[in-house]
């Protein structure tokens, strides 16, 4: 048994939307078709111990110039039929197999039977080490039934369990039971198989309810069709894939029709250019390649950003002391004018704090004017943009990229999951530069906001200062008019007292702005690792080859193996799986009214599903037997 790689699954991901799509299986046997069975009038028994095949098949095929491998101009085609217990055990197998046969012209197949019988005509049929050989007298179709012995290996392992009211539950006491049931379906590849099948076969799995006896149907990944008042749940499991699937309803006095479970290789017209997603592909893996450096370029931004912040930050300490030293120094001025004094050396404390205050104005003023030429969305752009990231085309890229992948976010098998994955971190990246942008927008409002006051207070304080001259110079001329100068003074000291109180909320002001910076510096810390993530999935997945490949297998699959025997060459190959059905009465009506034999002709007709009359009577396969005569 072949394994799958990875990346050929991830192929297959990407595929199964246009798989599931397109594929449409054609069931062979349902609950109504024939199941290829034995029929004791027309069986060839297998050779005796002692190698003699029965006396009645024929005489001898080993003429060269009459015999023919298989399909005289071309292959025969082959339908596996097991019969299944409940369970998913095999009980009975069959190979029907399909020639187009030419008058006089011996048709040699091979296969390891128990026995086998001609379903189309009453030629007799040989079969001996492991060879059926059958002349046939007329042109036309020929189909032979070959019984294999139930220990051969399908290349499915099928498990079938049934819970009802969450406790397992013998299928055979099933039938008539009442309550929540789940019926699980479990299916991997059968080791002890050798063979390519189960790696090139897709296998359709279908459940019948009857809606007269269950309700509430659910089946997560399956589709559930109407037919009448049937409910026909279908499993579609892609080649070399394995799966655990459920059924769930609420069933009352419970019966079920055969579980089918059909095998046929898959060949899609497929509308899809390779080429193009491949390109698609490489765009994505450039474009998060792109996005792995530009987030790291933002993270360094910020990083930059946030170091400033804090350098002003350090500043508050001195803005806020030199504030509070000129609040107090005109406090002391007003408390010494009060007393109708003036004191030189108080006018030349007040000039040196009113200095140093305007000083430190400035300063303040310069500084918010750089930090809002800096802090803006335009500016983080053009930084961006130095570093070879362009947010606009980023922006498009990634919608691009969203809206080709979220197409296949339903995907089975876990695929979807991923992809949900990738399409999460694309939208949180476009949902973070779009928060960026409003962040900074509001930050930079708010920052120039901050500069109209700075500005305002700079303007006012030069004024103020000059106010402090002109009275230094008044107090200098005019020192017996103190009493005036004093009324002045105590209104300065008042409106400083407000403007300290504007230059202390002012400094609270920037530590939230370094508080909220540092928190996007920490978000850009992890939009980094995650776009790095999403670069380093994309770039590993080397999907050109495997896709292409898998696009091409789906197209034109290869001829497939005999299934029994290497030694035909086969033009078509299925599998036609089914379980016995669960049924109340089944073993009373069997008893009480046993079905008739068929006829050569109602066997035609049964092998086509034509036959609509009463069940034919199916003898159980039995070790070989003398000829019939």
């Amino acid at each position: 048994m072949k394994s799958v790689p990875f990346a050929r699954r991830a192929a297959a991901a990407v595929l199964a939307s246009a798989v599931l799509a397109s594929a449409a299986l054609t069931a062979f046997a349902s609950d109504t078709s024939p199941l290829p069975e034995h029929a004791a009038s027309s069986s060839q028994g297998a050779p005796d111990a002692g190698g003699t095949p029965d006396a009645s098949q024929g005489a001898d095929p080993s003429t060269e110039e009459n015999a023919a491998p298989a399909l005289a101009g071309g292959a025969k085609e082959e339908v596996v039929y097991a019969k299944l217990d409940p369970s998913g055990q095999v009980q009975r197998l069959y190979t029907v197999n399909h020639f187009g046969g030419t008058a006089g012209r011996t048709i040699t197949d091979y296969g390891d039977y128990t026995a086998v019988r001609n379903m189309t005509t009453t030629d007799p049929i040989a079969y001996a080490d492991g060879a059926a050989t059958l002349t046939p007298s007329a042109d036309g179709d020929l189909y032979y039934e070959g019984t294999m012995d139930p220990s051969t290996p399908l290349p499915w392992l099928i498990q079938i369990h049934y819970i009802l009211d969450g406790t397992e539950i013998d299928p055979a006491a099933l039938a008539g039971r009442s309550g929540a049931l789940i019926i699980r379906i479990n299916v991997q590849p059968n080791p002890a198989c050798q063979g390519d099948w189960f790696d090139q076969y897709a296998l359709q799995t279908t459940v019948t309810l009857d809606t007269a006896s269950a309700s509430n149907i659910r089946a997560a990944g399956g589709t559930i069709a109407s037919v009448g008042s049937q409910r026909q749940i279908i499993f579609t499991l892609l080649p070399g894939q394995t799966s655990e699937v459920e059924v769930a309803a609420d069933v009352t006095n419970f019966s079920m029709p055969a579980i089918t479970l059909n095998g046929i290789q898959l060949q899609l017209k497929l509308d899809i250019n390779g080429v193009a997603l491949t390109n698609r592909l490489n765009q994505l893996t450039t474009g998060t390649g792109q996005l792995d450096e530009g987030a790291a370029a933002l993270s360094a931004g910020i990083a930059a950003l946030e170091q400033g912040l804090t350098l002003l930050t350090d500043q508050n300490a001195l803005l806020t002391g030199g504030s509070a030293a000129v609040n107090s120094a005109l406090l002391q001025l007003q408390s010494a004018l009060s007393g109708i004094s003036a004191s030189n050396d108080q006018l030349t404390m007040l000039l040196d704090a009113s200095k140093q205050i305007g000083s430190g104005i400035d300063q303040l003023d310069d500084g918010v004017a750089l930090l809002e030429s800096q802090v803006n969305y335009d500016a983080f752009k053009s930084i961006l943009a130095q570093n070879g990231l362009d947010l606009d085309t980023l922006a498009a890229g990634n919608a691009q990229a969203i809206a080709l992948l979220q197409g296949l976010t339903g995907l089975p098998f876990g695929v979807g999951d991923q992809i949900s994955q990738i399409v999460l971190l694309l939208q949180g990246n476009t949902a973070l530069a779009g928060a960026m942008q409003l962040y900074l927008d509001t930050v930079s409002q708010g920052i120039g906001t901050l500069r109209q006051g700075t500005s305002a207070v700079r303007e006012g304080y030069a004024a103020f200062d000059s106010g402090i001259q002109a009275m230094a110079g008044v107090l200098n001329g005019m020192l017996q008019n103190m009493a005036l100068l004093s009324d002045a003074v105590s209104t300065l000291a008042a409106q400083y007292g407000v403007f300290d109180t504007g230059v202390n909320a002012y400094t609270q002001g920037v530590d939230q702005i370094l508080a909220g910076t540092q928190q996007l510096s920490a978000a850009s810390l992890m939009l980094v690792a995650g776009a790095h993530q999403l670069y380093t999935e994309t770039s590993s997945m080397q999907l050109d080859e495997e896709l292409g490949s898998l696009l091409d297998t789906l197209s034109a699959p290869s001829a497939p193996a005999s299934f029994t025997s290497d030694q035909n060459t086969v033009s078509a190959l299925q599998f036609a799986l089914q379980t016995e059905p669960i049924q109340p009465d089944a073993a009373a009506d069997a008893q009480q009214a046993p079905a008739k034999e068929l006829t050569f002709w109602e066997k035609l007709l049964d092998l086509f599903g034509l036959y609509d009359g009463p069940p034919p009577f199916f003898p159980q396969p039995s070790s070989p037997r003398p000829a019939q005569q």
